[in-house]
């Protein structure tokens, strides 16, 4: 895998509008990048898709802010993006 390259593209996608180009850049930053997980960065692309009604995005955005991958755990957020998946 073309780890540069599949960011690129990622980032192509998501620039140009693309909710499931910004989820899996997401999912990228959780694995890839620069050798482990970039929470903030991953947070920052699935609250993009989240926002851009990806399905998927809202429930891992509400991991995030339950487990406290962001620094402290945040219920009110997870709760928020909890809801957002159910609609």
């Amino acid at each position: 895998i073309d780890l540069a390259e599949a960011e690129r593209l990622g980032r192509q996608a998501a620039d140009q509008g693309s909710a499931e180009g910004a989820y899996e850049l997401g999912g990228f930053f959780e694995q890839f990048r620069n050798g482990g997980a970039d929470w903030k960065e991953a947070a920052k692309w699935l609250k993009l898709a989240s926002d851009r009604g990806f399905g998927g995005a809202s429930p891992r955005m509400a991991s995030y802010h339950m487990n406290g991958k962001l620094g402290e755990a945040n219920l009110q957020e997870a709760v928020r993006f909890s809801r957002l998946a159910a609609e």
